[in-house]
């Protein structure tokens, strides 16, 4: 079992640990936030300490039209920091209990929140315009009378929280975001599909055996299935890919060289040879993969960034944020926590309280980075 020491990483200087400990009040509000969010004892001490929030159903305008949005507002009356909360591809969806006890909870410790989300993502459509709806949700909070701008940004997670990265780099706001937290984003999505397509993890020049959980995440099968099918564009060819997957039968003759790739892809490629069929589906879907993949769109990010994975984590590989957190920290202030006790964005039931213990520990250290901005 391994940990990676915390650490925040600037451009001037990739080797300095970080600052241990921002102030104790901020150590103290994040073992609340903490305590509050993962619910691992009975005892909600955020909930007994602070009031309920005030929360509503909000539109808001942007490039897209009209975009619907939750609210969560801090009691009281002074100015505070805003963040936008956006779902990954989970189908657990904005009303389940765990999102919102993590957004109230952020709005106890301080932050005027702002929860979003994508119906495309959750069902796994590849949808570059869920970027505009991201920049209207930032400019819609930072102009808010309660929220001061200079303390607004986003925390994100899974596929939702590469989203983000590449949306707080626009040059619209890149300057003004102040924070992003990434709870286990990927890097580049086309290697992320080959991935989960070869049931292989990989970074430069190595890879390993790394199994997708399926029978665990069968929500995120059929978003891996639509994504692939989606990439055929001929109708007739995509439902003869389709038919031939679900009934395990053989490949099809006379396909395409874009459906044959998907239809190998979908059935289990091997690892070698599997990057010539990423590169053989359409261009123009791999153009819309690229668009909302970090990997290439980072050099406009200015705002401090914190980065969370787990080693064990069973839909998106760590070598993805490894990957990020090397292109982040020649740009911007960067704070890396890698964990084991995470299976995505849960924890995991098999985790010994010990390993629970030190990893909490280390989180708190970690997430002073973003509940300092909370004041």
């Amino acid at each position: 079992m391994r940990l990676v020491a915390h650490r925040t990483v600037t451009p001037a200087d990739t080797d300095t640990p970080g600052q241990r400990v921002v102030s104790p009040r901020v150590l103290v509000r994040t073992i609340l936030f903490l305590a509050e969010v993962l619910a691992l004892v009975p005892i909600r001490p955020l909930s007994l300490l602070t009031r309920q929030p005030e929360r509503q159903r909000i539109s808001f305008e942007g490039p897209g039209g009209s975009y619907a949005g939750r609210l969560y507002r801090p009691a009281g009356e002074e100015r505070r920091a805003g963040v936008v909360l956006f779902l990954g591809a989970a189908l657990t969806g904005h009303d389940d209990p765990s999102v919102e006890r993590l957004a109230a909870s952020l709005a106890r410790s301080g932050f005027v929140t702002l929860l979003c989300w994508s119906t495309a993502m959750q069902d796994g459509m590849i949808q570059p315009a869920d970027l505009d709806m991201l920049l209207a949700s930032f400019e819609y909070l930072a102009a808010r009378p309660d929220v001061d701008p200079a303390r607004t940004g986003f925390v994100s997670f899974c596929v939702g929280a590469s989203y983000t990265l590449v949306a707080a780099a626009r040059p619209e706001i890149a300057e003004r975001v102040a924070f992003v937290t990434a709870f286990g984003p990927y890097y580049a999505g086309c290697d992320l599909l080959r991935a989960m397509a070869t049931d292989h993890a990989f970074s430069e020049g190595s890879s390993r055996r790394w199994g997708v959980a399926w029978q665990k995440h069968e929500d995120s099968r059929r978003q891996f299935e639509r994504i692939l099918l989606d990439a055929i564009e001929d109708e007739a060819e995509r439902g003869r890919v389709a038919e031939a997957f679900r009934q395990a039968a053989p490949e099809p003759a006379g396909l395409s060289p874009a459906a044959s790739a998907a239809y190998r892809l979908l059935s289990g490629a091997p690892f070698d040879g599997s990057e010539r069929l990423i590169e053989a589906l359409p261009p123009r879907w791999l153009a819309r993969v690229d668009r909302v993949s970090p990997r290439g769109q980072l050099d406009g990010l200015c705002a401090e960034t914190l980065v969370i994975h787990s080693t064990t984590d069973e839909l998106i590989p760590v070598e993805e944020s490894r990957r990020l957190v090397e292109a982040l920290r020649t740009r911007v202030p960067t704070t890396y926590c890698e964990l084991t006790m995470f299976e995505h964005t849960n924890v995991s039931a098999t985790t010994r309280i010990g390993t629970i213990a030190r990893e909490v520990a280390r989180l708190a250290v970690d997430c002073q980075v973003l509940l300092r901005y909370a004041g």
